[in-house]
């Protein structure tokens, strides 16, 4: 027998052929000499694949059928890596009296087992640039039947075919580097079957999944507007930039890695958030990055004084209102004539205008003792530029009139007037400076006598 591999023509070592008997042999006197079916020997090929039965085969036989095959041979063990075969060869051995038996040379093949990998994304588009290895499962090592060339390759978009694996054996499938922007698949695990067809393998991957939000403080609103950019951790290169929406926005196959979350603008009223650093895992999963957004802030500082001079006036109460009327915040000045309100988110001042421009206001509720109340309406503009600032200050200077002391009033009913009451005391207060001039004058006459 000789043993070669069917597709390469490689001779094959390790093959191993039994010999049975096609028919009864018999002796000249006509008794059975090997019965129907009997096995006779086994040979196994050499490292030429090559093997050969010995000369200890009976003389002087004869077949009980004529110019039917004496001998058949089963192939009972195929190399590693083969497909069994099952197949039966005849051997069209005859006897002449005196001599051995001489049998037929056979050339037979076996057929590799063969297993194809393609490796594709979930939509079973092939893909390229996955590190991929075979190794038997109960193994920590390649298994040594492959080469190393066999065993790890880089996937092309196209069939990879592993010829010569075990058949019934276990195997593993593995993904060590997965193509960029897709996520390592788990292991695969197949068993090579004993068939002659190409068993195909599939390993699909993943794309790597990340929904980024940009949201208010509570981070439970999307802001729209805002323009955001991903940077490359190490070399600060710009990956991806948009403006935000009243959705988050998703991005697929990125890179697996370190990455910069990157406000360049805050939107409308709010403060530019700090840079958030994120990876991309090794995952299909999607994975969430949230930036929240604190929101512009307004502050009115209050200087209260007396009106034409520079007193500083304690206890006028003020309240800060919105354009709805809504009360914000209630301030009293203290000895320095100061009052300081909160800080008061700019969107519970109503809606900004174009350029983002909010209006406050503020009314004093309560005037310190001694003053007039001041009834006017103080408006205070808060306009938001960028999001550097994160609060917007406001200072504006009231003051308070004294209130003036009231001259006596007649009395209710009096019906006398005013002018001749006036008059009247007037003639009173001259009579009594006639008579205290003539009592002084009798007194000076009278000490000038007595001298």
């Amino acid at each position: 027998v000789e043993k070669t591999d069917s597709k390469t023509e490689k001779t094959l070592a390790g093959a191993e052929f039994s010999l049975y008997a096609a028919q009864d042999i018999l002796s000249i006197s006509g008794d059975i000499v090997v019965e129907k079916d009997a096995l006779i020997g086994k040979v196994t090929t050499d490292e030429e694949g090559k093997a050969q039965t010995g000369d200890d085969f009976p003389t002087n036989v004869y077949v009980s059928e004529k110019d039917s095959p004496m001998y058949y041979l089963i192939e009972s063990k195929v190399p590693n890596g083969y497909v069994s075969n099952n197949e039966r060869y005849n051997l069209l051995g005859k006897a002449e009296e005196g001599k051995k038996v001489t049998l037929q040379s056979k050339k037979i093949t076996n057929t590799p087992t063969q297993v194809s990998f393609l490796k594709t994304d979930e939509k079973d588009n092939p893909l390229a640039g996955a590190v991929l290895r075979v190794r038997e499962k109960d193994a920590d090592t390649i298994s040594g039947i492959m080469s190393k060339v066999t065993n790890v390759w880089v996937t092309d978009g196209k069939e990879h075919v592993i010829s010569n694996l075990e058949t019934d054996k276990v195997y593993i499938l593995e993904e060590l580097e997965a193509p960029n922007g897709y996520a390592t698949a788990d292991p695969v695990e197949f068993t090579v079957e004993d068939t002659g067809e190409v068993q195909k393998i599939v390993m699909k991957d993943d794309v790597t999944k990340v929904q980024i939000s940009k949201t208010d403080i509570t981070g439970e609103k999307e802001l729209p507007g805002a323009k955001l950019q991903i940077l490359d951790n190490s070399t600060g290169k710009v990956i991806e930039e948009w403006e935000s929406t009243e959705e988050p926005h998703y991005m697929e196959k990125l890179p697996k890695g370190e990455y910069i979350l990157h406000e360049e603008t805050a939107p409308n009223g709010y403060v530019t958030a700090e840079d958030i650093p994120f990876t991309v895992k090794d995952t299909g999963e999607v994975q969430k990055v949230v930036m929240k957004d604190a929101e512009t802030e307004g502050k009115i500082s209050i200087h209260k004084t007396e009106e034409g001079a520079e007193k500083n006036l304690a206890g006028a109460v003020f309240e800060i209102r919105n354009g709805d009327g809504e009360v914000l915040d209630t301030i009293t000045t203290d000895e320095n004539g100061m009052g300081e309100s909160k800080n008061i988110p700019v969107s519970k001042l109503g809606k900004a205008g174009v350029k983002g421009k909010w209006t406050a206001y503020v009314v004093e509720v309560k005037a310190p003792e001694e003053y007039v109340l001041d009834e006017t309406q103080h408006e205070v503009t808060f306009e938001w530029k960028d999001g550097t600032v994160p609060v917007i200050e406001a200072f504006i200077e009231v003051t308070n009139k004294r209130v003036e002391k009231e001259v006596p009033q007649p009395k209710t009913g009096d019906k006398t007037p005013i002018k001749a009451f006036m008059v009247t005391a007037a003639m009173a207060g001259t009579v009594m400076a006639v008579t205290f001039c003539r009592k002084k004058n009798r007194k000076n006459n009278k000490r000038n006598s007595e001298r």
